[in-house]
């Protein structure tokens, strides 16, 4: 959680540095940074889904891999909806 929070601030950060949507410093563009942070929340997706599959599904552990299944679907939306901003957004 403390990556993605990490991320979304680097990426405000970028962003408030230059003020034309179209190009940024270095050369970046917004839609390059959106599918970084794709690429890095999938990765923290695959992370957390390892950890998920050796936690118990009973007992008191279970709600361990409750949550780290919420955490999951909350990531994996946010990398849906840097996919529709990037596909989407002209």
């Amino acid at each position: 959680m403390f990556t993605f929070i990490w991320v979304y601030k680097l990426g405000r950060a970028i962003i408030r540095n230059e003020g034309t949507t179209t190009s940024m410093g270095g050369g970046y563009k917004r839609k390059d940074i959106a599918f970084v942070g794709i690429v890095v929340i999938l990765i923290i997706v695959a992370i957390l889904c390892g950890l998920m599959w050796t936690l118990p599904s009973v007992g008191p552990q279970a709600t361990y891999a409750g949550m780290d299944l919420g955490v999951i679907l909350i990531l994996f939306g946010g990398a849906l909806q840097l996919y529709h901003y990037i596909i989407y957004v002209k």
